[in-house]
């Protein structure tokens, strides 16, 4: 059974199989390429079958001419088994996350979960009682990881495993000030510890390149991360000095391999990734520096993602000294890493520096976002959803 390959407008290629006409799988049919865009010309009870390479694999590839022949061979043995055969193998391997976790919020409302989903919502908007809504919003979610996050593929991303076109909203990369962190949040409470794999070997990705950032753009040691990445170690600010200059990137990606220790106490998993919230916190600890006023340490030059302030001649302004968004995932990195190395029986010197300097931070509640921290005005299109959702 020989592929036949076909090729998009900007140069990419895929494998499509075909068996022959009259299996099980494929009843017949071509592909053909025309004017920019692929069209599958197929019979009744046909099937495609598309093979794609992409995570740890595709990093590692020589070349196109490796990924095609990797590609090749995964659409081969999947044109070899019949339809029936990859649906079940598919089902099965889905429910081995899905079927871990049930969620009943009762008295359920029988007449309520016959109801297609927009009617529920509707029904819901207009005071309907319906827990079983939330249940079902509830697996939503966790179907969403288990779609998008697998062992060896790249972390889910801002637009999941679907979308439309090439260029994706957001460019389907990973968003550091909150985005990516929320996909993961039900990783280790429901049940789906091992999908926050991807995300661990992203982080991991990212050491080495943000050291680069770090040194270059800061002087320090350590690594750093910004608001934006991507699969090819992005680490440097991006794009706007509103959201993109923010630094802390790194430190909030550090929480999640806190969390798994946590939530599992792998004594071995703490071990490999100490390093990586040892050089997070080590790029922080180097960065901080003196409050002229109160003689606190703090982030600076530090931005508080799209959120503005005015400026006493009423301009509005974005960069500041220690946001409040900052501060509270410092407080959370250097609490961690002091643990983490406590845990292990190590660095006991750098446990001295950062509880140190942690004790030296702003204090909760403090702001310094471009004004005395006693102004009581209120910052401008503030995202307090983001400073809500950080763990201090």
């Amino acid at each position: 059974m020989a592929p036949e390959l076909s090729a998009n407008s900007d140069g990419a290629t895929s494998h499509i199989a075909r068996a022959a006409p009259g299996t099980d799988l494929y009843g017949g049919g071509r592909f053909v390429f025309s004017k920019g865009q692929a069209r599958a010309a197929l019979a009744a009870a046909a099937a495609l079958v598309l093979a794609a390479l992409c995570g740890a694999a595709a990093a590692q590839a020589d070349g196109p001419r490796d990924l095609l022949a990797a590609s090749a061979r995964d659409a081969a043995r999947a044109a070899s088994k019949s339809y029936r055969e990859l649906l079940d193998a598919h089902a099965a391997d889905y429910r081995r996350y899905f079927d871990r976790v049930r969620l009943r919020l009762g008295p359920a409302n029988e007449a309520a979960g016959g109801l297609p989903t927009p009617a529920r919502l509707k029904a819901a908007a207009g005071g309907a009682h319906d827990p079983g809504l939330a249940a079902l919003y509830f697996q939503f979610g966790r179907y969403l990881l288990i779609s998008s996050s697998r062992p060896a593929g790249l972390p889910a991303n801002l637009q999941g495993i679907w979308a439309e076109g090439v260029q994706a909203p957001w460019n389907a990369d990973w968003h550091l000030n909150v985005n990516v962190q929320m996909n993961y949040w039900p990783a280790e409470v429901a049940n789906l510890s091992e999908l926050h794999g991807p995300l661990f070997a992203l982080v991991g990705s990212l050491q080495g390149p943000g050291e680069r950032t770090a040194r270059a753009y800061y002087g320090a040691r350590g690594w750093v991360a910004h608001v934006i990445t991507n699969p090819w170690g992005y680490t440097s600010p991006g794009e706007g000095a509103s959201w993109g200059s923010t630094t802390t990137g790194s430190a909030w990606l550090c929480q999640h391999l806190w969390e798994h220790y946590l939530c599992t106490r792998d004594r071995e998993f703490l071990r490999r990734v100490y390093p990586l919230m040892k050089g997070s916190a080590r790029f922080y600890a180097d960065f901080l520096v003196e409050e002229p006023a109160h003689k606190w340490l703090v982030t600076a030059p530090a931005n508080s993602p799209e959120n503005a302030f005015r400026l006493p001649d009423g301009s509005t302004a974005h960069v500041c000294m220690g946001p409040t968004y900052d501060m509270q995932l410092l407080r959370h990195l250097f609490a961690a890493t002091t643990e983490a190395a406590r845990t292990l029986g190590v660095d006991a010197e750098f446990q001295r520096e950062l509880s140190e300097k942690r004790a030296r931070r702003l204090r909760a509640g403090h702001r310094l976002e471009g004004r005395e921290a006693d102004d009581g005005r209120a910052p401008l299109e503030a995202r307090r959803d983001v400073q809500a959702r950080i763990r201090s």
